[in-house]
């Protein structure tokens, strides 16, 4: 029988007879192409509430000459074609039908996106080249850490990449969990070495977060310049704000910074009165440095984050 290439995320324990190799948490993704039965050991990520944690590979598979028999309930999830080229997913307990079919050798790529259910067990959305949309798979057991990641059978795999970041740093919507699509942000900014990578050493949190909301490398500023007042097209009275993006860098120069390209939203709190009513709009930019403030606002402040802030001026 030939065997087959099969992802296992989430072993509890290293498979035998598999070369070992690390992976680094929030790396770039691996270049070379690992062949054949390979096992990658993570540090072990937790995956707690709100988190969601990505597992990025592009795999070559190989077709098996019979069916797959019952997955195994030692892994949490695992993905492998039969001998049709179906791909499956599987939870451990089950296989579920991906709807997609490879070919011997075709290579596809796989996201995994983890998140933790309000019962506390994990769940995957599981993404495969040729599907319009994600299949989602619970986990066998309440374990929510993993640290291991093998490839088994004849095939190969590249591109291979972990991406987890604290909610402290990425916070989630209320009930809800990371966007996927920050998540990768955030490894690319990390990497980038103009970026994440030239924050200071030991930097916290919420610097990091700051940073990464306005997409730069350093301690982020917005401040506005100018206050234009005018009319609205109904005769009301309103101002223009111009504003201004820095940030500064380690070394304490200060650089100009694009609002084009903000990750986190920007926010404009404002009032009538210093003393009255203070009200928060999330206002969409498209890298514009002049905003129209809410009608009747007199006195406003801006900022950019992930979450909304206090309505405090």
């Amino acid at each position: 029988m030939k065997h087959l290439l099969s992802a296992l995320a989430f072993c509890a324990a290293l498979p035998v007879c598999a070369q070992s190799y690390d992976l680094t948490v929030n790396a770039p993704a691996t270049s070379e192409t690992l062949k054949d039965a390979q096992t990658l050991s993570i540090s072990p990520v937790s995956v707690k509430g709100g988190m969601t944690v990505l597992l990025d590979a592009t795999m070559t598979f190989t077709l098996p000459s019979e069916d797959p028999e019952a997955p195994s309930g030692e892994d949490k999830i695992s993905i492998m074609p039969n001998k049709a080229g179906e791909i499956l997913v599987s939870n451990g307990t089950a296989w579920a039908k991906s709807g997609v079919t490879v070919k011997d050798y075709e290579s596809k790529h796989v996201k995994i996106a983890t998140v933790q259910e309000t019962d506390g067990k994990l769940s995957f959305d599981v993404t495969i080249d040729g599907m319009a949309e994600p299949l989602r798979v619970a986990a066998t057991g309440t374990d929510n850490t993993f640290g291991t990641l093998a490839f088994e059978g004849e095939g190969s795999v590249t591109n291979v990449a972990v991406a987890a970041v604290p909610t402290a740093i990425l916070p989630a919507p209320d009930g809800g969990t990371q966007d996927a699509g920050l998540v990768s942000d955030y490894v690319t900014w990390l990497n980038d070495s103009s970026k994440g990578g030239a924050m200071p050493e030991g930097s916290s949190n919420d610097e990091l977060s700051d940073a990464f909301a306005m997409n730069v490398g350093g301690t982020p500023k917005l401040t506005i310049t100018r206050v234009s007042p005018g009319t609205d097209g109904e005769g009301s009275d309103v101002f223009t704000f111009t504003m201004k993006a820095t940030y500064t860098d380690a070394d304490g120069t200060e650089h100009d910074a694009s609002l084009a390209d903000i990750n986190g939203t920007l926010y404009v709190i404002s009032a009538e009165t210093l003393d009255g009513e203070v009200t928060v709009e999330a206002q969409e930019m498209g890298g514009a440095t002049e905003l129209v403030a809410p009608a009747g606002a007199r006195f406003a402040k801006v900022s950019v984050g992930f979450t909304e802030p206090e309505k405090k001026l």
